[in-house]
Parts: structure tokens; C-alpha cells; sequence
């Protein structure tokens, strides 16, 4: 199950208001791709899938990867991407811990599996 999507276009890895450098072959760049508002629970011993890819058409709007604007009549060019995950260049993912004295009473939600559907 899909859980966010979140983006961050390498032009404005500096902020959102300033273009960066272009970027160049051979160099790496960290990244921080940050998934706003989430909130769903998983239960410990679950799993989290981490999906990257270069696009997500028609979601975001295709980067033409040229340095052009967006919409701009220029040819796309292909990316190519690395993602480097060794100790040199460590990758993680950050998810917070809630307590299950934390979570609001909800109704229609239960944590607790009721015993008469425990086979």
C-alpha cells in the first residue's frame, strides 16, 4: 500500500527560493526528502518499503532534466541516477515512535485483535 509520495527536485536542494549549481557527474549531493503530514500506524516487526525512482508522472510534473524551465519547448534529456548507501555515504529513514497511550481513542480503529477472530 502506498502510503506518501514526497519529491525534491535537485535544483532547489539549496531552498525553495534559491536555484542551485547545476549538478555534476561523479558528485554526490544529500538529500532530504520529507513526507509532510503522514500518519499511519505500523506495528512493530512490520516492514517499510522505501520506493526511489526519477519521476512520478503525472503526480509531479516531469523534470526535462536539461535545466530548462518545466514547461519549456526544449528537448527532456534522460536522468541517471546513483543513490550511494555504504558508510561513506549513509542513508537512512526516520520515522517517530508513538506509544499506544499516545493514539486517540478511535472507534472504528482497534490495535488490539478481538479474541473471537483469533483462530
Amino acid at each position: 500500500m502506498l502510503v506518501r509520495y514526497g519529491m525534491a527536485r535537485m535544483r532547489w536542494r539549496c531552498s525553495d527560493e534559491v536555484t542551485c549549481p547545476a549538478m555534476e557527474a561523479g558528485e554526490v549531493y544529500p538529500i532530504e526528502i520529507n513526507l509532510w503530514a503522514s500518519a499511519y500506524i505500523v506495528p512493530k516487526g512490520h516492514s517499510v518499503r522505501v520506493s526511489i525512482s526519477s519521476a512520478a508522472y503525472p503526480y509531479y510534473n516531469a523534470n526535462p532534466n536539461n535545466g530548462a524551465a518545466l514547461y519549456s519547448d526544449v528537448d527532456p534529456v534522460a536522468a541517471t541516477n546513483s543513490i550511494y548507501i555504504s558508510s561513506e555515504y549513509p542513508s537512512s529513514v526516520s520515522l517517530p515512535m508513538v506509544s499506544l497511550s499516545d493514539i486517540p481513542e478511535n472507534p472504528n480503529f482497534s490495535p488490539v485483535v478481538p479474541l473471537e477472530l483469533v483462530v
